[in-house]
């Protein structure tokens, strides 16, 4: 009797998308388990190898047919590599040289991919809930709650703007917050996980190695103190303890600038780093992070100064700063959109045992068994 499970593989399926050429030709490169599909016109591995960046096994489906017709005659194609003993199974089909199947065999275990999903949903889930937890929140708050977070004793003089962390204190504004904040949660961990790993396979072997890698671990390890201490935040607020809330609130805050350094060094030293968005992507990732650099010395001096020389304006100033903060950190994350639009795909695949399949190349010289 078969067991079986179904998990969500974002890993190893990127789509690297070029201008259609009359004479394109598909290739496959493989790479251990990381696959590239491109339709440029490479002719050779040492031509895919530049194009990719890295060093793999390079095949051609059919040597010398052009993919308007290999979509025409609806061919389907199998590669095997004897050293992994891995072999993948494509069948063409459709107008748009989509592959419409897709078997991963590896070892005694049969990888069949059910459907897939394009990355835009699961951005969206990732990304419009802190979007809406800062926006309603601050808005609920300065609309229909001012009152209630402005008249109270002000040590050193009434200020006009609130704190985001007075604001979150409220009660509706505290339900929406957590809320979205948390929903967001998973979508962050798995966007974490997976672009460290994709870091590691689209890496560029002329860059610096050590660098990378370290600067690679630091953006999964910084990225899960941001996700962290931002939950920690949201749920022990200045009711609960004023004192630890301001250092996770500032914790937060470093960490973000960690991770933004990491992200942006990381994505400039990947094949993250190619058009069309590749290049955009970056420089959103740059002009959010010079705003947030901006912005935090800014609100940290505006706080003392409020603080220690009782400056009532300051305080509006750091109030100004947190809430410019928040959305910079978010406009950050944001940029993710073009990292992921046209170069990844989402598999949803049906894992069961192999009991026997053979498996043959297009060259008869070569043949792979498998069981």
């Amino acid at each position: 009797m078969f067991r079986f499970w179904i998990f969500l593989i974002c890993l190893n399926q990127l789509i690297l998308l070029s201008p259609a050429v009359d004479t394109s030709y598909r290739l496959w490169c493989y790479t251990g388990l990381k696959y590239y599909i491109g339709q440029e016109q490479r002719q050779d591995a040492e031509e895919c190898h530049a194009f990719f960046g890295m060093k793999n096994y390079c095949y051609k489906f059919v040597a010398s047919t052009p993919i308007q017709e290999i979509i025409k005659l609806g061919c389907s194609s199998v590669i095997c590599s004897g050293l992994r003993n891995t072999c993948t199974k494509m069948e063409f089909g459709g107008t748009n040289g989509t592959i419409s199947y897709l078997t991963i065999i590896q070892g005694k275990t049969q990888l069949i991919e059910l459907f897939r999903i394009t990355p835009i949903p699961v951005f969206i889930l990732g990304f419009v809930p802190p979007l809406c937890a800062a926006v309603l929140s601050i808005s609920i708050a300065l609309i229909f709650h001012n009152d209630q977070i402005s008249n109270y004793n002000w040590q050193c003089g009434r200020a006009k703007f609130p704190s985001l962390s007075r604001i979150i204190n409220l009660p509706l504004e505290r339900i929406i917050w957590q809320i979205l904040i948390f929903a967001h949660v998973p979508i962050r961990l798995l966007e974490l996980v997976s672009t460290f790993v994709r870091y590691e396979r689209l890496f560029e072997p002329t860059r610096n190695k050590k660098v990378f890698d370290f600067m690679r671990w630091a953006y999964l390890l910084v990225g899960l103190g941001e996700l962290f201490f931002l939950g920690a935040l949201s749920i022990i607020g200045e009711r609960e303890n004023t004192q630890i809330h301001v250092i996770m609130f500032y914790i937060f805050g470093f960490c973000g600038i960690g991770f933004f350094i990491a992200s942006t060094y990381c994505h400039r030293q990947t094949l993250y780093y190619t058009k069309p968005y590749g290049k955009l992507s970056y420089r959103l990732k740059i002009i959010f992070m010079t705003c947030y650099l901006i912005c935090l010395p800014v609100l940290v001096t505006s706080f003392l100064l409020y603080w220690r020389l009782c400056l009532t304006f300051s305080y509006d100033i750091f109030a100004v700063c947190e809430y410019l903060g928040v959305l910079f950190n978010i406009g950050f994350h944001g940029s993710t959109f073009f990292d992921v639009k046209d170069k990844l795909m989402l598999s949803i695949r049906l894992v069961e045992p192999l009991e026997q399949t053979i498996i043959t190349t297009n060259d008869d010289s070569q043949k792979n068994t498998v069981l």
